[in-house]
């Protein structure tokens, strides 16, 4: 896995997959949705999780996918012409979603083996605490959250198009590591506190990467 978010980025897509939760096995299914799409979708870009409220142990995997079973792709574009490269498919059982962003402050790393988890917060923001919003988020919470231990990298992303607007995503050694009393305190400040209740639409999405489907591990079942 060598996934690359550096300042020559001109954008960011990402595609998610998310299975009916009417669907038995969603396991089996997961598989062969990521078997189906990785000649359009590689799954060398893939993650696979669920919901996971903030300052919510990360359930065993079984939990998790129960609780909304997702696929969340993350692919890079080095050029406007990409975009055309990867049609928009359609899979039964599953409602898709694209989006396109651009990099707010994105850091410079190349992400190794040992990033092998992502979470994915998703907001919108009251429209006359934007500015704050962005100072806060740029200035103090992801620079104090790149350098919890177990933090890999961290960068955060706006939509060109489509709400919510704005993308944060984490890229993780595992989960515990969003539960580290360090974690805790880079998140937790009174400047933190006083933003989140201008935030809107939030969702946070916790996964782990497609090569580690079934090999267990934390999280599994």
């Amino acid at each position: 896995m060598n996934t690359l978010i550096d300042h020559d980025t001109l954008g960011l897509r990402t595609t998610s997959a998310v299975l009916d939760s009417r669907i038995q096995e969603p396991d089996d299914r997961l598989l062969s949705i990521l078997e189906a799409s990785k000649f359009i979708l590689p799954t060398e870009n893939a993650w696979v999780g669920g919901p996971v409220a903030r300052n919510t142990p990360v359930p065993c995997w079984n939990d998790l996918i129960a609780l909304g079973a997702q696929i969340f792709w993350v692919e890079t574009e080095k050029s406007q012409n990409e975009i055309v490269k990867c049609a928009d498919i359609e899979i039964p059982g599953c409602q898709m979603a694209r989006r396109r962003y651009r990099p707010l402050r994105a850091r410079s790393m190349s992400f190794s083996a040992a990033a092998t988890w992502l979470c994915a917060v998703s907001m919108d923001v009251a429209d006359d605490r934007e500015e704050e919003f962005n100072d806060w988020y740029s200035e103090e919470h992801v620079p104090r959250i790149a350098t919890v231990p177990g933090v890999v990298s961290a960068g955060r992303f706006i939509a060109i198009e489509g709400y919510p607007r704005y993308l944060a995503l984490y890229y993780v050694e595992g989960p515990a590591t969003l539960m580290s009393p360090e974690y805790a305190q880079a998140t937790e400040t009174p400047w933190t506190r006083r933003v989140r209740r201008f935030m809107r639409s939030v969702s946070r999405y916790v996964y782990r990467h497609s090569s580690l489907m079934r090999r267990g591990g934390p999280g599994s079942s």
